[in-house]
């Protein structure tokens, strides 16, 4: 327990309010489980291992520019950049916008779709609050969804009416492992707006995920 709390005064979050300095670049991998509602009378819930990648890069004082690709058991991808700016600052808070604009696609071999996927901007305020705990950080937001294209018993369909598809509610905390390197543990809340989901856990997409953030 000692180490982390000496460690306090060099912390670089990643995944909070507080921006990566200008001219740092990390790397942030995490693993966990996506919980989806199933048809399936033997297993009605179904968790699924997700994974994401993120380079991060600080381009001005309070502002940096991120890629990142994220997966859910090898089948739905996502990839986009995104530019996260702090808004306010201070020794122990910080308060910071973020949007992420991404691409999805998603392929299956069986069943009625083919493959699918969608355009969309994520759009999220963070509140983050330092302490000898590390970095407690609390989001929320929503995703529109600007076009919708999916392949359904043989036939092509693309839907370009934007709409807002999810509100989005994250809840994180990260701690520094050594100099250079943190752990983070991440709980996210999707609330899907769409009046019939069948894959929604009481309208909900649960995400729990844990990774580290290393400086390259």
């Amino acid at each position: 327990m000692i180490l982390p709390v000496l460690l306090l005064p060099l912390f670089l979050p990643v995944d909070t309010a507080e921006t990566v300095p200008r001219g740092v670049t990390m790397l942030r991998l995490t693993g966990g489980v996506d919980v989806l509602r199933t048809t399936f009378p033997s297993a009605p819930v179904l968790p699924l291992p997700t994974g994401l990648a993120e380079l991060s890069r600080g381009v001005a004082d309070g502002c940096d520019l991120r890629l990142r690709y994220s997966t859910t058991a090898g089948l739905l991808h996502r990839a986009g950049p995104e530019l996260r700016a702090r808004l306010l600052g201070g020794s122990r808070y910080a308060v910071a916008l973020r949007l992420y604009p991404s691409a999805s696609f998603a392929g299956a071999t069986r069943g009625e779709v083919t493959y699918g996927g969608d355009l969309s901007t994520q759009a999220m305020l963070l509140g983050t609050l330092r302490g000898p705990f590390g970095a407690l950080t609390l989001e929320a937001g929503a995703t529109g969804q600007w076009l919708v294209f999916e392949r359904f018993r043989g036939v092509s369909e693309v839907t370009t009416r934007p709409y807002l598809a999810f509100l989005e509610f994250g809840l994180g905390w990260e701690r520094p492992l050594g100099p250079e390197a943190n752990l983070s543990v991440r709980l996210d809340l999707a609330v899907t707006l769409a009046p019939a989901d069948p894959f929604a856990l009481a309208g909900l997409y649960p995400r729990l995920s844990v990774g580290g953030s290393f400086r390259l």
